[in-house]
């Protein structure tokens, strides 16, 4: 009859897709199971071409936060990080980092070498002070520690002299440390790691 067609019609097709219209502005998913065939065959699409782009946009936000050659985050994704922290309420210390020779290098062995210079930096720098380690592009690396102590990030850093002796290479390094970050600000922890890091680096050239 009229009225059982006009039922089936709502309930399969046009009750279907009027949740689709409030579902898909959302970004949300489509139900694939309920409706009829083309309605659910149309759920399907959307929802296949929906995965492929979030594949697709996780797949750009990695390469735009990724340094290409040490895989660590770039320095895009630490000023992101620096923007998300809520500067209250922990502590926090900032190491800044400069690979020594990496010119030298380059010019007397090839850029490969001064790759794998970089690379082996890398390693070292990310195995002893965690996941929070970037390369903000050349030769030069930051990390940052929250909720810390000084007597970490010495033993941090004793961890990392040893990892630089067995790989045999030379890093410079300054950090700065905050008891609370609302005292102060990540620029200025920046600015006074920036400092210590170039000290250092003059008395280790200054022994060669």
């Amino acid at each position: 009859s009229y009225t059982t067609t006009f039922i089936l019609l709502f309930t399969q097709v046009i009750r279907p897709l009027e949740v689709f219209a409030k579902r898909i502005p959302a970004g949300q998913n489509l139900d694939e199971n309920h409706g009829a065939r083309e309605v659910r065959t149309v759920a399907a699409a959307y929802n296949g071409v929906r995965k492929r782009r979030d594949e697709l946009d996780n797949i750009l936000r990695s390469a735009a936060e990724t340094d290409a050659l040490t895989n660590l985050p770039n320095r895009y994704r630490f000023e992101q990080f620096v923007l998300e922290a809520k500067e209250s309420g922990y502590s926090a210390a900032v190491l800044l980092f400069d690979v020594n020779y990496l010119k030298q290098t380059n010019d007397t062995r090839g850029h490969l070498a001064g790759d794998q210079l970089l690379c082996t930096a890398a390693d070292c720098i990310a195995s002893s002070f965690g996941e929070n380690c970037f390369r903000f592009g050349g030769d030069e690396f930051a990390a940052i520690i929250i909720n810390c102590t000084p007597e970490m990030i010495e033993s941090m850093l004793r961890r990392f002299e040893k990892a630089e002796e067995e790989k045999n290479i030379s890093i410079s390094y300054g950090y700065a440390y905050t008891d609370d970050i609302g005292k102060t600000s990540f620029k200025r922890l920046l600015d006074e790691a920036d400092h210590k890091m170039y000290m250092h680096k003059e008395q280790i050239h200054a022994h060669h």
